[in-house]
């Protein structure tokens, strides 16, 4: 299953004139989680991932470096694998 952050409103800065794209974008998937397959976009970014045991939550963070400020920034969500 496909899982993702919208780095849109971190990326804009308080300017519209200092808005960033993502340069790189690397996914720390924690042991029981398999990454099957990563996408980018200026702006986004997503994750595949496979396996997991019922019941437990995950965290997987993406971090980014950004293009133009050289940022590197985590953003962290928590997936709960339930059956189906």
């Amino acid at each position: 299953e496909w899982f993702g952050v919208d780095w849109t409103v971190r990326l804009a800065g308080d300017d519209l004139a200092e808005v960033d794209t993502i340069d790189t974008s690397t996914w720390i998937v924690p042991a029981g989680l398999t990454q099957v397959a990563v996408m980018t976009t200026d702006n986004k970014t997503g994750v595949k991932l496979s396996g997991g045991t019922v019941g437990n939550t995950y965290r997987v963070t993406n971090r980014i470096v950004t293009a133009v400020n050289g940022e590197t920034l985590d953003g962290t969500i928590e997936i709960t694998i339930v059956e189906e």
